[in-house]
């Protein structure tokens, strides 16, 4: 079976790619304890532009403290961390290829063990992974809060000379937590019907494209079926991936689960 689109340039939104092989987020648990990059997840990185991809997507990187999932992850919580940051971009350009940031936020995934802080749901319901862990509701204050903070990460992520973002809003991470009636049981504008819930996602689109320009690509990942009870459905999905796009998203990452 041939490829011949595989090596052929690409484009999403004002990126341009050298060809469309795409390496998406894995986690690595490779940063410093206190979120700053480290050596080796440079070298990590640059290692993988040297084997020819277009594009790499990198791993979670949280835009609030009480946002990370694991230890060794890197954030741009506020300005200190862009210089280090800086050094994915040098790294991954000097290989050949673009660079996208993933923006996550763990939600009730944010396990206090890692935090130091009681989680965060947009109802407080919590997951059997972490069965010690209570989350507790978002007020709409905190959920206005944590939609400028996204869009403050991605201005961040643009001054440090990444060439796109992604918001991840699959596998549990908080936009997916809001959009799912799962872990949604809201009864404000955030909660109940599709639109509603879907409302956190799509305001913290438009935030991002706000504060990093609207033309600086987002690439949204999208988990198109849960597979959980009361969970986003492949129909949802593809309503919600048409209202990202009209929010701004460049492209959807389709994943599931």
């Amino acid at each position: 079976m041939e490829f011949k689109k595989l090596l052929e340039p690409g484009r999403i939104g004002r990126m341009e790619l050298k060809n469309r092989m795409i390496m998406p987020g894995m986690g690595t648990n490779l940063a410093a304890a206190d979120g700053t990059v480290s050596d080796i997840i440079v070298n990590y990185y640059a290692r993988r532009a040297n084997g020819g991809v277009g594009l790499i997507i990198t791993e979670v990187c949280c835009p609030d403290p009480l946002g990370r999932v694991i230890p060794g992850e890197i954030e741009i919580t506020n300005g200190s961390f862009i210089p280090g940051l800086s050094r994915i971009p040098h790294a991954v350009h000097s290989g050949g290829a673009k660079v996208c940031l993933q923006l996550a936020h763990g939600g009730c995934f944010a396990s206090e063990s890692v935090t130091g802080h009681q989680p965060l749901s947009p109802s407080g319901v919590g997951t059997f992974q972490l069965p010690d862990d209570k989350p507790r509701s978002m007020s709409v204050e905190e959920i206005k809060e944590l939609i400028e903070k996204y869009g403050m990460a991605a201005q961040r992520a643009r001054q440090a000379g990444f060439d796109a973002v992604e918001l991840h809003g699959a596998h549990g991470y908080m936009p997916l937590q809001f959009l799912s009636g799962y872990t949604n049981r809201r009864t404000d504008e955030y909660g109940g019907s599709l639109e509603n819930r879907a409302r956190f996602a799509l305001e913290t689109i438009r935030s991002m494209k706000q504060h990093a320009g609207d033309d600086y690509p987002i690439i949204y990942r999208l988990s198109a079926d849960e597979d959980v009870p009361n969970g986003v459905t492949l129909e949802e999905a593809c309503i919600f991936a048409k209202w990202a796009e009209q929010a701004g998203a460049d492209a959807i990452h389709v994943s599931a689960g």
